[in-house]
């Protein structure tokens, strides 16, 4: 019996696509929602994944979300639970009357309120200042160069595998040292938004030892 569930998709963990040890502060350590679709980055890989693929969220929901971000840890804690009810509050206040937000002026506050059976748990977010151009990254380049050689981390390959809940992949190449696209490689090529990757190479060795020589 498949379990009924309002939340993230288990099958995709984004979280994997983030660094999330820090202080809170960077880029890096959270999930962005904008323009129906959550984007998370290490700085080496970026994943787009559509939300109506990520999560079971009526569009209601799905709105609700778009621009507000939510820390990594706090998504893989979020993503244990089978209910979570989405929420915004542009005026919220602690048990003192206090208002939130620093400056004393309204805000808009996300809330992802989690619940399994008696307990219910509140995972807080906000708006970020500045978010990063996702999209304009996510574009493909023209080629403007020969690829002679490329290096790939194999576990960042394997983490943007995870933050898109695929687990065969085709990579489209642009130029030389440029980023490389992930996308899944699926005999169901159905119309629809589709996840995401870019993957950034390593410098190697362009030079196979023994084959100087070669053209």
């Amino acid at each position: 019996m498949k379990e009924f569930r309002i939340n993230f998709n288990k099958e995709y963990k984004l979280w994997a696509a983030c660094d999330p040890e820090g202080d809170g502060t960077a880029i890096t350590e959270y999930v962005y929602f904008r323009n129906g679709c959550a984007y998370a980055t290490n700085s080496s890989i970026l994943v787009r994944v559509p939300l109506e693929k990520c999560t079971t969220f009526d569009a209601v929901d799905m709105n609700k979300m778009d621009g507000f971000r939510i820390h990594a840890k706090a998504l893989r804690y979020l993503s244990e639970f089978n209910i979570v009810k989405v929420t915004t509050d542009f005026d919220l206040f602690d048990g003192t009357g206090r208002l939130y937000n620093d400056n004393g002026k309204p805000e808009p506050i996300l809330e992802f309120h989690a619940f399994r059976g008696l307990t219910e748990m509140i995972f807080r977010c906000r708006m970020p200042d500045k978010v990063p151009a996702f999209d304009d990254i996510l574009k493909v380049d023209e080629d403007r160069e020969p690829i002679r050689s490329l290096g790939l981390r194999t576990k960042y390959i394997g983490s943007l595998c995870s933050a898109m809940g695929i687990q065969r992949i085709k990579m489209r190449f642009t130029q030389a040292n440029q980023k490389v696209f992930i996308e899944e490689l699926s005999e169901d090529e159905a119309e629809g938004p589709k996840p995401i990757g870019v993957i950034m190479p390593i410098k190697i060795d362009p030079v196979i030892p023994g084959m100087e020589d070669m053209e």
